[in-house]
């Protein structure tokens, strides 16, 4: 059975129920090559993903080099500000063009044969090709030597790109969050550092427990203090699926103090929502910051985890200044937040290569969103067959109640 028609199978006889009858995703989903490769080629192909925070190539005649997939990338900044992507390959003998972020450069020189190309990806020279100082190609062939650009835009600091070029327009494909979201002024946030993980485990498993807060109490006891669960609600839309908490509290978190977002609400000032806006972007917003963490499928069980996090105000530069020690508390946190749930991802991975896993249910207090994702995958992956109205999921009943928790 190929790819897509296991996920036509698992959508019709798994997922697309409702939520109490529902059983999740089975072991092959996580640890078979030909499935993982299926997908990495529909999420190349149909979406858009994170390549980098704009922050990180934020003057112009930066470059910064990327591997998305195994795809090597470098991001550009032009002499005239212009954000660009291109495949990371010199187009003489494939030679990786650059090895690390460079800054203050008005040209990439390929390390082999020194040919050089503008930030623009334009040729600028073939160095020596036709004899000793004779750089001279020829004129009808230089426009396929130019470097391969690859489609991307930006959205509120993040630099995106579709390799495939079969996504919808990136504003058209994350307009729902911005509606959702119309209340914060993004353009108040200034990008403030970053975060890198390899994990031992299948990407689904890292998106599925961003939107798990159904283990907080147990695995992030801190965490559950400034973010009590009882406080939380299911959000699943058309467009985006995740949590979100009445409460932030974040001097119990253990960074008040910042910037906030001006103009919002008394609901908003002292909440937060963590919402997946596609297969691979998860997003953290709350009142003084946001948090960006994308997954980068390196095989079918391993995963780069990045975090990218932006701050409400502009950031001094000064160590000194108790905003900056703050901001770095910030990150701190969610450090230890993302090394606690490293053992569980990677555990769980372990046990789908054992013959002793079997699918497990759905929590229907807790799990509408990690059914959501699961269900909003699988009809990616494979064409969805009509389901009959009596089947439709329902989340609209879900409604979080304050309870108690004994670990």
């Amino acid at each position: 059975m190929q790819a897509a028609q296991r996920y036509q199978h698992v959508l019709t006889q798994h997922l697309a129920k409702p939520l109490e009858h529902a059983v999740s995703l089975p072991a092959l989903f996580y640890t078979d090559p030909g499935i993982f490769a299926h997908e990495l080629a529909v999420l190349d192909e149909r979406h858009w993903r994170v390549a980098a925070a704009s922050g990180q190539v934020g003057r112009p005649g930066d470059v910064l080099p990327v591997t998305l997939s195994g795809m090597p990338l470098v991001v550009t900044r032009d002499r005239d500000g212009t954000l660009d992507c291109f495949h990371n390959i010199c187009k003489h003998r494939g030679v990786p063009l650059v090895s690390e972020m460079a800054s203050d450069v008005n040209s990439i020189r390929c390390p082999y044969h020194a040919w050089r190309y503008g930030l623009n990806g334009s040729l600028e020279r073939a160095s020596h090709f036709n004899g000793i100082h004779d750089h001279r190609v020829d004129e009808s062939r230089r426009a396929c030597l130019e470097l391969d650009r690859v489609r991307s835009a930006c959205w509120n600091g993040l630099v995106c790109v579709n390799p495939g070029g079969g996504a919808a327009p990136l504003a058209d494909t994350l307009a729902a969050l911005d509606t959702r979201w119309h209340d914060y002024d993004f353009s108040q946030l200034h990008y403030g550092g970053a975060l890198h993980y390899r994990v031992h485990g299948n990407w689904k498993l890292v998106v599925e427990n961003f939107l798990d807060s159904y283990h907080n109490p147990f695995v992030h006891p801190a965490l559950n203090k400034a973010s009590l669960w009882n406080e939380h609600y299911p959000v699943v839309g058309d467009h985006f699926c995740g949590v979100g908490t009445y409460v932030y509290d974040a001097a119990t978190a253990g960074h008040g103090g910042l910037p906030t977002f001006a103009g919002l609400s008394p609901q908003r000032a002292r909440g937060a929502e963590y919402l997946l806006a596609s297969p691979t972007l998860m997003l953290g917003l709350h009142a003084d910051y946001l948090f960006v963490l994308t997954v980068d499928p390196v095989d079918v069980q391993t995963t780069d985890e990045h975090v990218y996090f932006f701050f409400v105000g502009e950031p001094s530069g000064d160590a000194s200044d108790p905003l900056e020690a703050i901001r770095m508390r910030v990150r701190a946190n969610w450090d230890r937040i993302n090394r606690e749930d490293i053992p569980m991802i990677e555990g769980m991975q372990a046990c789908r290569r054992s013959p002793g896993y079997r699918p497990g249910p759905f929590s229907p207090f807790h799990e509408g969103p990690l059914h959501a994702f699961q269900l909003s995958l699988a009809r990616r992956m494979a064409p969805e067959p009509d389901v009959p109205a009596s089947r439709a999921v329902r989340h609209d009943a879900f409604r979080f109640h304050p309870i108690s928790v004994e670990a």
